[in-house]
């Protein structure tokens, strides 16, 4: 399985961190012990939302164009949509 996930932090909590991994549970370790240099000065950080995926190929896709949308409400309207998409609700 690979993941896209959604993070907040309370020193940041309008700018979200969106990333991409095949272990979720190590990578948010990660980001809390400061060994992502992104994200390190923000901690700690707060798991807010993700989506499991079969194929690398789709997770990081999803991610890139989370990414390319510009601030944090936008980011969250993106998972957001995504995930009504899924569920079979209407956009």
């Amino acid at each position: 399985m690979y993941y896209v996930y959604l993070l907040k932090t309370r020193s940041r909590p309008t700018q979200p961190y969106i990333g991409a991994t095949c272990d979720l549970r190590q990578r948010l370790k990660q980001h809390n012990e400061g060994r992502s240099p992104h994200t390190a000065k923000f901690r700690p950080w707060t798991l807010l939302a993700y989506f499991a995926f079969a194929d690398k190929k789709t997770a990081v896709a999803l991610k890139d164009t989370s990414n390319r949308v510009r601030g944090a409400r936008s980011s969250i309207d993106t998972f957001s949509r995504f995930h009504r998409c899924f569920s079979g609700e209407n956009l």
